[in-house]
């Protein structure tokens, strides 16, 4: 996940504090499924207002899996999951 790089609509999570605008963090998040998934929302960069590939957090859904682990961010972009890198895939694949 990247955390604070140009997300279109920047929202903050409850409880996080806010990073420098021009500050970006790499960092490796590993989550278990909850009887609803991973508990988040997610977008195509290209279509937000940032109109640029990338898949990002939307929505972190309270209690989830993703939202109690405390570290992920609606804004957060998503580099790889399982290992499988989504650099320049679209929400499709």
């Amino acid at each position: 996940y990247v955390s604070g790089c140009d997300f279109p609509f920047p929202v903050p999570s409850p409880g996080a504090p806010p990073l420098p605008d021009d500050l970006c963090v790499v960092f490796v998040v590993e989550l278990d499924k909850g009887p609803y998934g991973l508990g988040m929302g997610l977008i195509d960069g290209l279509h937000t207002p940032l109109n640029a590939p990338g898949i990002y957090i939307r929505t972190l859904i309270p209690d989830g899996p993703a939202a109690s682990d405390g570290r992920l961010r609606i804004g957060d972009r998503i580099l790889a999951v399982n290992g499988t890198s989504l650099i320049g895939a679209d929400y499709q694949r």
